[in-house]
Formats: structure tokens, C-alpha cells, sequence
């Protein structure tokens, strides 16, 4: 299956180490230079989510993903770096 838009362009800020891990989660680059998004981990323990946390496991403070609710580019980056960095599968910042 070809890859979306907004997958393509999560791959090349993965590969473009525009994509950071911090404690909380990541920090990623935006389209706008002096702005990053934070893409965080979903405690799935935590209560009612909404559909799109339960979805894709990680959220995203980018507005795609609060207001329109899809995948961005954001979550795609972290997915694509993981990838990169061999990170564990359940996705543990540990």
C-alpha cells in the first residue's frame, strides 16, 4: 500500500532529525520554523479516550489531529523514527 501525504512527510522530518525525544514524549518540527508540536503516549488505563487516542496510541498537540482528527504528519514521524531507532514495541519511554 503506497504511503499517504502526511506519511511521507513524517518520514522525512524522522529521517530529517527533526523529530526529539524527550521525557514526556517527542518534539517535533513544524512547517513553521519556531514552532514544534508534542506527540505523547496514551496511558490506555487512563479512562474514556475518544476514538482516535484508542486509534493510534499517541496524541498529538498539532491542530490535525486536536480539531480535524486524523493522522499527522507529527504521529507519523514518531512512528517512522521509531523505526529508525529500533525503539521498543510497546512504545515505553523507560
Amino acid at each position: 500500500m503506497p504511503y499517504t501525504e502526511r506519511e511521507i512527510k513524517g518520514m522525512d522530518l524522522a529521517v530529517l532529525h527533526d523529530v526529539e525525544l524527550r521525557p514526556f514524549g517527542w518534539s517535533v518540527a513544524s512547517s513553521d520554523p519556531d514552532l514544534r508540536y508534542v506527540v505523547t503516549p496514551i496511558d490506555p488505563m487512563s479512562g474514556d479516550l475518544g476514538p482516535r487516542r484508542r486509534r493510534y496510541g499517541l496524541e498529538c498537540t498539532c491542530p490535525d489531529f486536536q480539531y480535524r482528527g486524523v493522522r499527522c504528519k507529527h504521529l507519523a514521524a514518531v512512528y517512522f523514527w521509531q523505526q529508525l531507532h529500533n525503539y521498543p514495541e510497546d512504545g515505553s519511554l523507560d
